[in-house]
């Protein structure tokens, strides 16, 4: 009797751990198939969320834009990792190695969970681009729509609303309308930059007249915000993306009539709204002007490329630190303007050129396949991904493009729908194997990361400077989270008990 219990236990045991094993292969394969777009929309939508209604957390809107897409950058990779759906090729070995290499740089920073909260945002967003796939072409259309039309819809909700407030109240009209959930232009600039790509894929999956007439009106009013930014480096990429289109045939110059409609529709808007009807009405108007002919942040982003450069020619191999380009204030800016540089000055001479390598590689093989494309769905979406990608590398290179939370987390998807085309368009170059020792390293970095990122709101980085006591005293009680972020320099400056600055800085404190 005892011996038939226990093959009847272990027939049960056995069948428990079968049924588990299927449900896992199943799991996996459901985030082969959707779970990567489903990520995508996740990402998307916070990113409409916090720049436009918010949700009332943090002790100012950058705060809450930072903590609603860690939460929502989080989530996702957590999920990914648990599908197991990190590979390795060589692409993914290259950007795990310059993983390495900035949590190495973190532990040696003069902050170093400052800095390993920096880089616990890199690592999640890496492992995301890298777990990025989808299983047919008209799968990754449908969420590159998605992701063209979401944030545009959210946001220009948020902009008319400001110019019906302004005429009822008679407010000046101007670049304040604009703004919605951001303080300076230029932030949404990025947005818009990263997502105007994507509207002739919104325009094609509508499925009526009626929504692709809706689609066609955000898109109008989204290029009148870009216009009213007076973004140079949104220029810049937008027209090097325009450029590009002319080496991919039919497709490429569809996208381009359809821009070209867009923008003289955008055109035509922000004329009318801007500037004939507040003269007609006898309102003030106070557009965006000067921008262009203004060069002062030219000659600042050059001191700061400078800067840049020099800190990492002193520490070329481990960096400042992720986020210590912040550590003392400069008095021009928190952050380079360029990620390649900041990777350099940060992370150490050897990360940067690693992911500059695959970046580089990466593109190379997305433009190629993207111009020899057979498929009629692919061939449609290749364009305007690469456009995308394109648009996201200049605005890289002058912008803070990788620095402020709602461009860092599009950008992380404008790379993920990247992978998922290129991976689709060629499996058997770009067919991932996943080895033993990278499913350690990947486990390893986003259990490090997300376990940072959880101590984030009760973890102190240093002695509070003078500005954190100031906000203290302010708003007794509540949270100031995260803490660096919001105070902008990290450096302690204003903060004699703080660890004493190293020699890099070049300053003492008194």
């Amino acid at each position: 009797m005892d011996n038939r219990r226990r093959a009847r236990v272990a027939d049960v045991s056995r069948l428990v751990f079968s049924n588990l094993t299927m449900v896992r292969i199943l799991a996996s394969r459901q985030v082969e198939a959707w779970g990567s777009c489903a990520f995508i929309v996740l990402i998307v939508t916070a990113v409409a969320i916090a720049s436009t209604t918010g949700v009332g957390v943090g002790a100012s809107w950058f705060d809450e834009q930072r903590i609603i897409l860690l939460v929502a950058l989080a989530v996702a990779a957590l999920l990914a990792r648990l599908a197991r759906a990190i590979p390795t090729d060589k692409a993914s070995a290259l950007l795990l190695a310059a993983l390495a290499l900035g949590l190495s740089s973190s532990t040696l920073a003069p902050r170093s969970y400052v800095a390993a909260v920096e880089w616990s945002v890199y690592c999640l967003m890496t492992l995301l681009v890298l777990s990025a796939r989808a299983s047919k072409p008209s799968t990754i259309e449908t969420v590159a729509g998605l992701a063209g039309a979401i944030i545009p819809t959210a946001y220009v909700t948020g902009v008319m609303a400001n110019y019906v407030s302004a005429l009822l109240l008679d407010f000046p009209v101007g670049a304040e309308t604009l703004l919605v959930g951001f303080s300076n232009p230029r932030f949404p600039a990025q947005l818009q930059v990263l997502t105007i790509p994507l509207l002739p894929l919104a325009l094609q999956r509508a499925s009526t007249t009626f929504w692709r007439v809706c689609v066609a009106i955000v898109a109008a009013l989204w290029w009148m915000c870009f216009i009213g930014s007076g973004s140079r480096t949104g220029w810049i990429a937008i027209t090097v993306a325009a450029m590009a289109m002319s080496f991919f045939g039919a497709e490429g110059r569809r996208w381009l009539k359809w821009q070209l409609l867009f923008a003289a529709s955008g055109a035509l808007l922000w004329g009318f709204l801007f500037h004939w009807l507040p003269a007609l009405l006898s309102m003030t108007a106070a557009p965006e002007t000067g921008r262009f002919s203004d060069f002062a942040s030219v000659s600042a982003r050059w001191k700061l490329w400078r800067i840049s450069v020099e800190s990492a020619l002193e520490r070329p191999f481990v960096g400042l630190g992720p986020m210590h380009f912040a550590y003392v204030d400069n008095g021009d800016g928190a952050h380079p303007h360029n990620f390649w540089l900041q990777l350099a000055a940060e992370w150490g001479i050897p990360a940067a050129l690693l992911v500059g390598t695959v970046a580089v590689g990466f593109f190379a093989r997305l433009w190629r396949a993207a111009r020899v494309e057979a498929d009629p769905t692919m061939k449609r979406v290749g364009p305007a991904i690469v456009a995308a990608v394109l648009a996201w590398g200049i605005g890289t290179l002058s912008d803070g493009y990788m620095v402020v939370p709602t461009s860092q987390a599009m950008s992380t998807v404008v790379l993920m729908l990247a992978v998922m085309w290129l991976r689709l368009s060629l499996p058997a170059a770009t067919t991932p194997t996943f080895g033993r020792l990278a499913a350690i390293i990947s486990t390893v970095f986003c259990a490090i990361a997300l376990t940072v990122l959880a101590m984030l709101p009760a973890t102190e980085f240093g002695q509070p400077t003078r500005r954190e006591k100031s906000w203290r005293a302010e708003h007794p009680g509540e949270l100031m989270w995260p803490r660096f972020w919001q105070q902008g320099w990290i450096g302690p400056t204003e903060d004699p008990t703080a660890r004493p600055e190293p020699s890099w800085t070049g300053r003492s404190v008194q």
